[in-house]
């Protein structure tokens, strides 16, 4: 019996390789041949090689499922591919599309132990739903589960080669994302980047997203036609009474139910956050100049200019930023944590990466910073928010640091709640849009431009009484414009008589408008024509 369990483990290790193999053949020939456009002979050819690897895969593993309707199908599938090399009508070529999508999710139906000819019109329907779920969680299954990766655990290929093919799988598309971040938040590192691979780096990203694409959905779509389960065999245990029950307990729900080829051991971590770690070291390289050498080593370095360097990288810096967070929490959740040198091993490279992504932050609040200031274009609510935001990373990641990296992760979520609702009660009791006026107004002062439309039309009823307070020291003009926005929003806004529909910010933005239109003369709803009044004075930004 153990030797029949061997053999099949082996043959399904088979089965297993021979798909991967399968499908990175087609997904390398279909990054050659659909990138020609439009689609004529190249679609055929890539059709004709996914159905035939399809029934050399049935016909030698489940070849009970190659009948005569699934053949019946295979040769539809085949002449509506065919229709790309005699067809030119897009609604047409788009009709046959979808008939080559309904074929495919006709084909897997007799892994679901359903006969394609006696089925209905619902078993169809699951044919797509089964077809789009085997696309996302089949090839996983495919690597962790279903292929044996050595029959002996002392095997130092075991050991060293595929957990290092792994951590290059999980690391490489990583690396791929926070680069290409890097390099959109900052023109010296895209620069560094160029010139160091000397390659066309979005070229390079389109080839492999496409060759990886297809390979997946290719992978997932053959594993899915010729098993029928989702559920890996690790997930369930057999009681005395010999009956099936699931070991999963939702309490403590971490990755010790999983299957042990599935955790992260110490050559993948060093693998992924190795990479990562100096990625994110060389776009520290890059910064240290910008960071302690002021705003006067922008300005003279060639090429980089004050005002570019300051819009642009703040949304890809807080990216990076973002994706971090999961980046870290998933990793630490698929760790062997009974393995104490991995568990040690993750916690120094996480340690490193959070202490690299904090200059990183830093950069990014500098640019923020620099846009927003004295010589930025002033504070809007988007950009406070994104300050906010920024700091609430900090203390989140800080949070992570004394929690999951010091042993005590049940603890994280609860204190991240927290963070954030303490945040935001902040916020409610600071009026972000009366301190975003209260800014502007202090730079104008300074001597910078007051935005009038900005600052009249996109601030609403927390921001009136400042506003109303500070219009007797804008000129005519910006008063006129000022005027004018705030009777559109008095007009916008509606005041309820009711009790229950007060407010105190509308009712205090009111009662301050109703009193400077009284003050001023201005009855009912007013517009004024700025540019006749004062055709000498310019408009604001």
């Amino acid at each position: 019996y153990a030797n029949a369990i061997q053999y099949a483990l082996s043959d399904k290790t088979k089965v297993g390789l021979g798909i991967l193999q399968a499908a990175l053949l087609i997904g390398i020939s279909g990054d050659f041949l659909l990138r020609e456009m439009p689609w004529g002979l190249n679609t055929f050819l890539w059709i004709l090689m996914v159905s035939a690897t399809f029934i050399g895969l049935t016909y030698s593993q489940r070849r009970e499922f190659l009948n005569k309707e699934t053949l019946m199908l295979h040769g539809a599938l085949l002449f509506f591919a065919a229709t790309f090399l005699y067809r030119a009508s897009i609604p047409l070529l788009l009709l046959n599309v979808l008939a080559v999508f309904t074929v495919a999710a006709v084909l897997t139906l007799p892994s679901l132990k359903l006969n394609p000819k006696f089925s209905g019109v619902s078993h169809y329907l699951l044919g797509f739903v089964w077809s789009g779920i085997n696309l996302l969680i089949s090839p996983f299954l495919l690597v962790f589960n279903d292929i044996k990766w050595s029959g002996s655990s002392d095997s130092k290929w075991s050991k060293t080669v595929f957990p290092a093919i792994r951590g290059l799988l999980i690391g490489l598309p990583l690396l791929l994302v926070f680069g290409a971040l890097f390099m959109g938040a900052d023109a010296a590192f895209e620069g560094l980047i160029k010139r160091t691979l000397n390659i066309d780096t979005g070229e390079i990203f389109g080839h492999l997203f496409l060759i990886i694409f297809l390979s997946w959905i290719v992978a997932g779509y053959l594993r899915g036609t010729l098993y029928g389960s989702l559920i890996p065999d690790q997930f369930f245990k057999r009681d005395s009474n010999t009956e099936t029950t699931p070991k999963l307990n939702w309490r403590e729900f971490n990755s010790s139910w999983l299957p042990s080829s599935l955790n992260l051991g110490k050559i993948e971590i060093s693998i992924i956050w190795g990479l990562m770690n100096l990625l994110f070291l060389t776009f520290v390289i890059v910064q240290l100049p910008y960071l302690f050498g002021g705003f006067e080593y922008v300005q003279n370095t060639e090429n980089v200019k004050l005002a570019d360097y300051a819009r642009r990288g703040v949304a890809e810096l807080g990216l990076v930023t973002v994706l971090v967070l999961p980046v870290l929490l998933i990793g630490h959740w698929f760790i062997n944590r009974e393995n104490k040198a991995t568990e040690k091993l993750f916690k120094i490279m996480a340690g490193i990466q959070i202490g690299l992504l904090f200059v990183i932050m830093l950069s990014s609040a500098q640019r923020m910073i620099l846009y927003t200031g004295s010589y930025g274009y002033g504070l809007t609510l988007e950009r406070f928010y994104a300050m906010v935001f920024l700091a609430v990373l900090a203390a989140i990641f800080i949070w992570f640091a004394g929690t999951i990296l010091s042993g005590y992760r049940p603890k994280f979520a609860w204190g991240m709640l927290w963070i954030a609702l303490f945040t935001l009660g902040i916020l409610n009791i600071t009026n972000p849009e009366d301190f975003v006026l209260k800014t502007n107004i202090q730079l104008m002062q300074a001597g910078r431009d007051f935005d009038v439309q900005y600052n009249t039309h996109e601030l609403r009823d927390d921001a009136v009484p400042r506003l109303i307070e500070f219009l007797p020291n804008l000129s005519e003009r910006q008063r006129c414009d000022a005027e004018n926005g705030l009777n559109l929003l008095d007009n916008q806004t509606k005041h309820g008589w009711r009790l229950i529909n007060w407010n105190s910010a509308r009712w205090k933005a009111k009662y301050a408008l109703d009193s400077y239109k009284q003050q001023n003369g201005l009855q009912g709803n007013w517009v004024k024509n700025c540019y006749q009044l004062y055709p000498e004075q310019s408009n604001t930004r």
